[in-house]
């Protein structure tokens, strides 16, 4: 059987598939107090400079001696003065963290599909929580800016590699809802960030609290010791986590036994990805970890069979299966790989673009952060509901929402500044960040089910590439309001509009087979809909030069 039928008999979402979710879910919590750190431990307070006999105070060091902060805050800028010629670190630091998640995006989606999902994702979130702990405890701006660097760069890989193991977990017909589940925990952390800020308010102690609950997720995600009373198959757990193999040949008969018992303890919260497993032709460790979670869910699976891959296709995938290169070679990964990226760039443009010019509004800044956190829930339900209608699907219900996002932009063009009625410019970036959010969230699950699963990661890894630098140039739109107040809004709503457009020329994937391999991706039946037969010509020829 193939991997569907194999899910259908395990369980698409059964219990031990919502735990192992749930934890990787609520790790995105962590994810968004480190994403939102900057916003909070760098705040500017009120200040004002004594004036002197004469004047203005030239250097730093006499600028020190003569500002006084009028507002009771402790952030980094109040420690280390940040403020006139030294203001631009806060900025910096925040684009630091971002050029990390662009690092790490590069560097951990392909090593992901290399070495494995599990691996990469509790190393990366191991040395994340590490990095954090130095964030809160920096003696000096310098090893400050160093760290957001580092905690970005493992942020951005254990972002994406988690997010697809909520997917390659469970069945098809589930991953819309594990990845909606995800950017809506992701959105949730941010409002809770916000209400952590207003209890916390040094500082090092709000970075110190937002980083130790990395802590409790990493836990939750190694192996760890249950009473459960079940018999758990040694084999299996050999599968699962393959450091167990080189101990286990080594074992007598009596200690295997006194092994076994001790293995009915056992439990391996997240296993490796049984997709990514089957995908590099390890298909009989891929059938032990489908007969792990079929024991967990209380099924029975001692027959499961997956379909053997052949020893020349496994050769290819190790050949030529994996990696950002096939991304450009294969003519229908291409043409999705550009149309993806721009999309991709266009949502965190809007996204953080909109997010940042929103907290110039007045009001306290910690209920800003968390209603601009807040506003994104809505639209989770609405993806949902969305794209797994036939007349709409992904791929219009993602061009649909783009749309609308570049709409309320453009609406807020022909709206007075300073209104007090429900249509103002506040409202309307709402809206717009409401939209893009929707967007955002169907473009992880429209994005993973067009890469197959060999190079799914290099995918994702290329495509959160370009989002990131969409999220390093959001910063600097605001400032072209200096050309025209209404320019950035023309910025957001012609990237909201554009994108969509472009989404359009991608197939739609709603209730369509997942491609394994690049194979299955060439087949006839993938109903690639909008593809032209020159490129379905281009990719035969790419077929027979590669055999």
């Amino acid at each position: 059987m193939d991997l569907e039928d194999a899910f259908q008999v395990v369980g698409e979402f059964g219990p031990y598939q919502k735990r192992a979710v749930a934890v990787l879910v609520l790790t995105q919590v962590y994810m968004a107090c480190q994403s939102m750190l900057i916003v909070l431990v760098g705040s500017t307070p009120e200040y004002r400079i004594e004036q002197q006999k004469s004047g203005v105070p030239s250097s730093q060091q006499e600028l020190l001696q003569h500002v006084t902060f009028t507002e009771d805050i402790d952030s980094i800028v109040t420690e280390w003065f940040l403020i006139k010629q030294q203001a631009y670190k806060v900025s910096l630091a925040g684009s630091l963290f971002f050029a990390g998640l662009l690092i790490g995006n590069i560097v951990f989606g392909p090593l992901s599909d290399r070495i494995g999902r599990r691996p990469v994702y509790l190393t990366g979130l191991f040395f994340e929580v590490i990095f954090g702990y130095v964030t809160a405890l920096a003696p000096n701006y310098e090893v400050f800016a160093v760290s957001r660097l580092l905690v970005g760069l493992m942020n951005g890989g254990i972002g994406l590699v988690c997010f697809v193991l909520t997917q390659e977990y469970v069945g098809k017909s589930y991953w819309a809802m594990t990845g909606t589940l995800t950017s809506m925990t992701f959105a949730v952390g941010i409002a809770l960030f916000g209400a952590l800020g207003y209890f916390i308010r040094p500082w090092r102690s709000l970075a110190t609290v937002a980083n130790s609950s990395g802590v409790l997720f990493f836990l939750l995600s190694v192996k760890h010791k249950l009473r459960t009373g079940m018999t758990v198959r040694a084999q299996t757990l050999t599968a699962i986590d393959p450091a167990c193999l080189s101990s286990r040949k080594k074992e007598t008969n009596k200690q295997q036994k006194e092994r076994k018992k001790a293995g009915n303890r056992k439990q391996i919260t997240l296993p490796e990805s049984p997709r990514w497993l089957y995908s590099q032709g390890q298909t009989e460790r891929a059938e032990e970890v489908l007969r792990y979670m079929a024991l967990r869910n209380g099924k029975t699976a001692n027959h499961l069979m997956l379909q053997r891959v052949g020893a020349a296709k496994v050769r290819n995938h190790d050949n030529r299966g994996a990696g950002v290169l096939q991304l450009v070679i294969h003519p229908v990964l291409r043409l999705r790989t550009m149309v993806l990226m721009y999309v991709w760039y266009a949502c965190s443009l809007v996204y953080y673009g909109l997010t940042l010019g929103a907290t110039e509004t007045s009001g306290s800044r910690y209920v800003n952060v968390a209603m601009y956190g807040l506003v994104e829930l809505p639209a989770y339900p609405l993806c949902i509901y969305f794209i797994n209608k036939h007349w709409a699907g992904r791929r219009k219900s993602m061009a649909s929402f783009l749309c609308l996002a570049g709409s309320a932009c453009l609406c807020t063009m022909f709206i007075p500044e300073n209104t007090g009625t429900l249509l103002s410019v506040t409202s309307l970036a709402l809206l717009g960040k409401l939209m893009v959010s929707a967007a955002f969230n169907i473009a992880y699950v429209y994005t993973s089910e067009l890469y197959p699963t060999v190079i799914r990661n290099a995918g994702l890894g290329v495509c959160s590439m370009s989002c990131r630098v969409g999220g390093i140039l959001a910063p600097f739109v605001p400032s072209m309001r200096a050309l025209h107040t209404s320019m950035p809004f023309t910025v957001f709503c012609l990237s909201g509009l554009s994108a969509g457009c472009l989404g359009l020329l991608l197939p739609e994937t709603l209730n369509g087979p997942t491609a394994e391999t690049l194979e299955e991706l060439s087949s006839p039946s993938r109903g690639r809909v909008l593809e032209s037969k020159a490129l379905l010509y281009e990719d035969n020829k790419w077929k027979s030069n590669n055999k």
